[in-house]
């Protein structure tokens, strides 16, 4: 099977696909690179990313697209900041709702809120990962960043609680006090993630520094 990175050969003769992978990914490392995409026979496979198959699974070339670590990693937290500033303003929004009486209107909003949080800790566990930085290692607000990642289970075993209870008020204190502080550490987190991950440079694409 061929194996081609970036437009590039790199090899003609790879055994199967996790060979193949493997090797474009020990390439891209040495070239400070990530692989962020896969090619079989020219149609889009990031399945194999996951799967990663030992023989050929049928696949003639297989090719990968990389991107430069430090700008992808700096991209993708910019990214999840960008995601958490609009589910804290979604949570001041599903607060006010409970505040004024509107209950189901802030039950409706709960799952995208509690998604926006997973998405966010996706992507902090595995920037973090591919950064080779520890969470322990990292300051949110003076808060470690594993306990900070902790106290936001805790956060929403509470808004679990609050909403099986039917305490509303109890709820509008998670969503407006709780997750609101939360969230403020959370992107001081970030921004710290950030500049372990790319120290050299804290500007994304657009010039605009990640804070």
């Amino acid at each position: 099977m061929k194996v081609t990175m970036d437009g590039q050969t790199i090899a003609d003769d790879a055994s199967g696909v996790a060979a193949a992978l493997d090797l474009a990914r020990r390439k891209a490392d040495e070239l400070g690179r990530l692989v962020i995409e896969v090619h079989a026979d020219g149609n889009v496979a990031t399945e194999l990313l996951d799967a990663m198959p030992d023989d050929t699974a049928g696949v003639t070339e297989l090719g990968v697209t990389t991107a430069e670590k430090g700008l992808f990693l700096r991209e993708t937290l910019l990214q999840a900041r960008d995601a958490l500033e609009r589910t804290r303003a979604d949570q001041a929004t599903a607060a006010g709702m409970l505040d004024a009486g509107d209950v189901a209107g802030a039950i409706a909003a709960l799952r995208g809120l509690v998604e926006g949080w997973q998405l966010v800790r996706s992507v902090l566990d595995q920037t973090a990962a591919l950064a080779g930085v520890s969470l322990d290692e990292l300051s949110a607000d003076g808060t470690p960043g594993d306990e900070a990642v902790r106290a936001l289970a805790g956060d929403l075993i509470a808004l679990r609680d609050a909403v099986s209870n039917e305490d509303w008020s109890a709820l509008s204190d998670v969503l407006a006090c709780e997750l609101d502080a939360r969230a403020e550490q959370w992107l001081a987190l970030l921004a710290g993630l950030s500049d372990r991950a790319a120290p050299a440079d804290r500007t994304g694409g657009d010039g605009a520094e990640i804070a």
